[in-house]
């Protein structure tokens, strides 16, 4: 089984463009697909997302995929 649709979610490229607030809409709507999978699937239910912004800068999501203040 390939596990990937479970382990990350692609984002675009050029998001670093983007206003941070812009970011964590796409990075939000790119969850969507993810967040409707029927079942928790092999690793159980989501509990976050992690956003990595860059390689030493992570947001963290909700399980919503909504940035928790």
């Amino acid at each position: 089984m390939n596990y990937e649709f479970f382990l990350a979610v692609p984002l675009p490229e050029d998001i670093s463009k983007l206003s941070l607030l812009e970011q964590l809409s796409v990075a939000k709507a790119a969850t969507a697909r993810r967040r409707v999978y029927p079942g928790s699937g092999p690793f159980g239910a989501i509990v976050s997302f992690e956003f990595r912004r860059t390689a030493s800068l992570s947001i963290y999501l909700n399980a919503e995929g909504d940035f928790a203040e």
